[in-house]
């Protein structure tokens, strides 16, 4: 296995072991409280098990369907940072933190986006260089 691919398959695995721990424990905690849980945790439980799904899945279909396994994977990726941000918020008392901490978050998810397709969104003005990119967009896959 190359040094890449070993890195990929220690990373799913923290994100298993992640999904599992986390499952467990709001399993425990769900359990123990005789009281209705916050809404946050439901929302943190099904992320958890869209990242355990996603991998499950990537997995299992990598052999004969290499692209549909490599973007479940980075789905499975942004999901689990999805649950990361909302298990770090869940305690804060303040909105304001909520809030910076997902705006954070956001911005994070538009740099990923923003570096990552920065070749097509030039590509996209040199195709429509008088009009809105967003227009043009549209117009490229028939939604205007």
């Amino acid at each position: 296995m190359d040094e890449e691919a070993n890195q990929v398959f220690e990373w799913q695995n923290v994100i298993m072991a992640f999904c599992f721990s986390s499952s467990v424990e709001i399993a425990i905690l769900f359990a123990e409280t005789n009281s209705e849980l916050s809404p946050s945790f439901y929302v943190l439980s099904f992320a958890i098990l869209l990242t355990f799904l996603f991998l499950f899945v990537s997995k299992l279909i990598a052999h004969k369907f290499a692209v549909a396994s490599q973007l479940l994977e980075k789905g499975a990726i942004i999901v689990a940072a999805t649950a990361l941000v909302l298990v770090t918020t869940i305690p804060y008392s303040s909105n304001k933190l909520k809030y910076a901490a997902w705006a954070l978050y956001a911005a994070s998810l538009l740099t990923i986006v923003i570096c990552n397709f920065k070749d097509e969104i030039v590509n996209l003005k040199r195709f429509c260089p008088t009009g809105s990119t967003v227009i043009c967009f549209l117009n490229c896959f028939g939604q205007s």
